[in-house]
């Protein structure tokens, strides 16, 4: 058997991180000394050590590599919880791209003596009545990386249903701020059909602006819109909402584009 400290040195890691892993039932010691209370480790732990080192870097949670600890036998669900980490990865690396494309630009603005912001002024924000329409939708507080998630099982169900799609799916954000791990959102599918679950939607005057570019940046286009509004003399008559004309899975970050929309009436 190992003592805790070679353990740690093997294994490169911490005696308090060793500690703490056993306080949370994720490695525990094979042995326990009664009267010192010194911990002691089997040489094939160290293969479970690797496993958890190796499920940290592929960006899993404490709680997801107990999972997978207790699914180490399990090739099947391994590999659907890789395939998903890496779907994951894949688009950070997508994102990370496409943010050093905006330095760049943006350095290149700077070189010449342009003003970095002066794009802003160039959104385009329109007025118009958005149509009555019928929508199927789930509506819950939930931690912004689940949207996909609810998003899936809407369109499980149209397909198991055979509902029609009328439209692109779209999001609407209750809360007046944003708290990303609980927010109150609906999100919702156009479809045909008055089936148990849709509703009519009908927010009528809004102003509108399309985003070009990752979500990441939307803020700058929300910006644009609530200052028109106040520069206009109207404000928010309801709950402001997006419409997605690509697949964020689908397209480039630079290639996504979102309507944004914000209801509105005179002051």
């Amino acid at each position: 058997m190992l003592t805790i400290g070679q353990f740690s040195k093997i294994s490169n890691t911490t005696v308090k991180t060793l500690h703490y892993y056993d306080e949370i039932n994720l490695l525990k010691p094979a042995k326990v000394d009664e009267y010192s209370g010194y911990r002691y480790y089997n040489i094939d732990q160290l293969d479970d050590m690797i496993l958890i080192q190796k499920f940290k870097k592929y960006g899993f949670s404490l709680d997801e590599v107990k999972n997978v600890i207790s699914n180490s036998n399990n090739n099947k669900k391994l590999i659907n919880m890789i395939k998903e980490k890496r779907k994951k990865l894949k688009i950070k690396i997508s994102e990370s791209n496409y943010l050093l494309k905006v330095m760049e630009k943006d350095l290149n603005i700077l070189e010449k003596g342009d003003n970095i912001m002066a794009y802003m002024d160039n959104i385009e924000i329109k007025i118009n009545d958005f149509p009555k329409t019928n929508i199927l939708s789930t509506r819950n507080v939930m931690n912004i990386e689940d949207y996909n998630k609810y998003v899936k099982k809407l369109f499980k169900r149209i397909e198991i249903e055979k509902l029609t799609i009328t439209g692109p799916p779209m999001t609407i954000y209750y809360d007046e701020e944003f708290i990303p791990e609980s927010t109150d959102t609906e999100l919702a599918i156009p479809i045909l059909e008055e089936v148990a679950g849709t509703r009519i939607f009908q927010p009528k005057t809004c102003v509108m602006a399309i985003h070009r570019g990752a979500y990441t940046e939307l803020s700058e286009t929300y910006a644009a819109i609530v200052k028109w509004i106040e520069e206009n003399n109207y404000i928010l008559s309801s709950a402001p909402f997006e419409i997605y004309l690509t697949n964020v899975h689908e397209v480039a970050p630079e290639d996504n584009i979102t309507e944004i929309y914000f209801p509105i009436k005179s002051k």
